[in-house]
C-alpha cells in the first residue's frame, strides 16, 4: 500500500499535468478525492477534475489534493454541437463509401466537447446552464432505459439516484448497468449492441451550440478548450474549431498519434492559442493511470495564464 506524505508549505510540487479527468459525479468510476490521490502518486502537481455538465466534484478534488500539493484548476467537460463542421462530416463520409450507393450524411448534430476552465462552482449563469444540460442528459437516459425495458432488458435504476441529484448521466451509466444486470459481458458489449447510434435503444442527444457555450464561458472569465479533437472529428476540424474562437485545442490525449499531437500543437503556437494535455482518465477497470507527458510551459495562451496563478 502506498503512503502518501502531506504537503508542506514550502516543499516542491511535483510538475506533472493533467487538465482532462473524471470521476463519479458523471462518467468516472472514482470518488474525487481517491481521484486526486491516484493523480499525486503517479507525480501530477497540476491537475483539473472536467466532469460531464457538472462542477460538483470539484470541491473535494480540490480539498484532497491540497492535503497533498495538487494545485487545482475548476473544469467541466461541456458537449456542444457544432453545425459548422457537418459539410467536413458529409465530405468525409462521402470519400468513405466512395460512391458505394449513396451517402449517410443526416442531419445530427456533430459533437465537441468543450473543456471550459477556471469557473468556480456556484457561479449562478453558469450553474444554470449545466444544470439545463442535465436536465436533458437525465430525460434521454429515461427515455433509453424505458425502450430497453420494451425490447425485454428492463434495469433497476436506483444506483444513479445520487448522480441524478447534481451529477451528470449518460450512456455509460446505463452501459454498466446492463453489465451488473447480466445482459451483457461488458461496457463495450453493451455500446455495441444497445447504446451506440443506430443500435436499438438508441436515442439522439438535445445539445446546446458550441458558440453559444463557448460565448458564454468566455464572457465569464473562463476559458474554453475543445477536448480531443483528433479522436472523432473530421479531418480539418480543428481549424474550424480555431476560427470559431475556442481559446486552444488538447493537443495531448490518449486517442492522439505523436503526429497529431506534433500538428495541433503547431497549430496552436500559430495562433496564440493553448495547448492542452489530459489522460481522459475514467475508470481503473479499463487501464492503469498514465499521466500526460506534458508541462505547464507546453501551454501557452490564456490557460497558461490561469496555471500560473494557482502559483
Amino acid at each position: 500500500m502506498i503512503t502518501l506524505k502531506r504537503h508542506t508549505r514550502g516543499s516542491a510540487p511535483a510538475a506533472g499535468l493533467d487538465l482532462h479527468c473524471h470521476s463519479w459525479h458523471s462518467d468516472g468510476t472514482l470518488a474525487p478525492a481517491e481521484l486526486a490521490r491516484r493523480l499525486v502518486r503517479a507525480g501530477v502537481g497540476l491537475a483539473a477534475l472536467t466532469d460531464h455538465d457538472t462542477l460538483a466534484g470539484v470541491a473535494e478534488f480540490r480539498r484532497e489534493g491540497g492535503l497533498h500539493g495538487l494545485r487545482v484548476l475548476p473544469g467541466v467537460e461541456v458537449t456542444c454541437a457544432c453545425a459548422e463542421l457537418l459539410p467536413l462530416r458529409a465530405a468525409a463520409q462521402a470519400a468513405r463509401e466512395d460512391g458505394a450507393g449513396g451517402t449517410r450524411c443526416g442531419t445530427d448534430p456533430v459533437e465537441v466537447h468543450l473543456l471550459v476552465y477556471g469557473l468556480e462552482p456556484g457561479l449562478p449563469a453558469f450553474e444554470d446552464f449545466l444544470a439545463s444540460i442535465r436536465a436533458m442528459r437525465r430525460e434521454r437516459v429515461a427515455q433509453m432505459a424505458a425502450r430497453l425495458a420494451e425490447l425485454g432488458l428492463p434495469l433497476e435504476l436506483g444506483p444513479l439516484t445520487a448522480r441524478l441529484e447534481s451529477g451528470s448521466v449518460g450512456r455509460p451509466h446505463l452501459a454498466r448497468l446492463l453489465q451488473e444486470a447480466g445482459y451483457v459481458k461488458n461496457v463495450n458489449e453493451a455500446f455495441q449492441s444497445w447504446l451506440a447510434e443506430g443500435r436499438p435503444a438508441w436515442l439522439p442527444k438535445q445539445l446546446p451550440e458550441l458558440r453559444q457555450a463557448l460565448a458564454l464561458a468566455q464572457g465569464l472569465g473562463g476559458v474554453g478548450v475543445a477536448a480531443h479533437p483528433g479522436k472523432v472529428l473530421p479531418a480539418g476540424a480543428a481549424h474550424v474549431l480555431v476560427d470559431l474562437g475556442v481559446d486552444g485545442l488538447e493537443a495531448r490525449h490518449p486517442s492522439h498519434r505523436a503526429a497529431m499531437v506534433q500538428e495541433l500543437q503547431q497549430l496552436c503556437r500559430r495562433n496564440g492559442l493553448s495547448a492542452s494535455a489530459g489522460s481522459d482518465f475514467h475508470d481503473p477497470a479499463l487501464g492503469r493511470y498514465q499521466r500526460p507527458a506534458w508541462q505547464r510551459e507546453d501551454v501557452g495562451g490564456r490557460l497558461r495564464l490561469l496555471l500560473d496563478a494557482l502559483g
